[in-house]
């Protein structure tokens, strides 16, 4: 066999070789990107999901609170309230790095401060409810206003959330179908280049032996 044939040969096997190669590497990238992308589309729907319902609850259970100690004026229902409103000041703090994106930590950041007004109102109410046992409904209009005002935001943060969640998917199909294509480029290449080792194939090695046994036979 001629060097020239033996060179084509060898070229083109590494070559369908490196595509085959090309196309292994890309499955597991697009299988490490797609994981990744779960992930983060379950983080997303984690934290953000919890973190909203986990403040509805205890700003509830808050409300709970006063409106008892305006009922009863129990003290040791207003130190329930203490306790309770400084746990939550706390877990908003530890929930702010865990939001993915700038609209829900400014959001966040928004709640808290708007927390910071609902605790200052709480206390101006407990103030007047300890000077005049008599308190009215009215008294408590403040701080109903500014306990809705908060789960307004909170509401705006599930959205956030869920436009998180959106770009998430976005880059998810993106990634799929770029793969998609980069997948099809590589098998077309990869069938050509098998076609073109086949054609070397027979046009130097199999297409001689045809003759010299013709030749032969005849």
């Amino acid at each position: 066999m001629k060097f020239g044939i033996k060179f084509r040969l060898v070229a083109l096997a590494l070559v369908a070789a490196l595509m085959g190669a090309l196309i292994v590497l890309a499955t597991l990238n697009s299988q490490q990107q797609v994981a990744e992308l779960r992930a983060g589309l379950s983080q997303v729907d984690s934290e953000s999901f919890r973190i909203a319902d986990q403040f509805r609850d205890f700003l509830r259970e808050l409300n709970n609170t006063m409106l008892r100690y305006g009922m009863d004026h129990n003290e040791s229902l207003w130190r329930e309230f203490l306790d309770a409103s400084h746990e939550l000041d706390v877990w908003i703090d530890k929930q702010k790095p865990k939001v993915r994106t700038q609209r829900e930590k400014d959001f966040l950041q928004q709640i808290d401060a708007a927390y910071d007004d609902y605790l200052r109102l709480a206390r101006e109410l407990q103030a007047r409810i300890a000077s005049q046992p008599n308190a009215s409904l009215a008294d408590f209009a403040p701080l109903r206003a500014e306990s809705q005002h908060l789960f307004d935001l909170v509401q705006e943060l599930a959205k956030a959330h869920y436009e998180s969640r959106n770009l998430l998917l976005s880059h998810a199909n993106r990634t799929l179908s770029q793969f998609r294509w980069l997948a099809l480029g590589s098998l077309g290449l990869l069938f050509v280049f098998g076609v073109a080792l086949a054609g070397v194939v027979y046009r130097d090695m199999i297409a001689p032996l045809r003759i010299q046994l013709v030749e032969s036979q005849a």
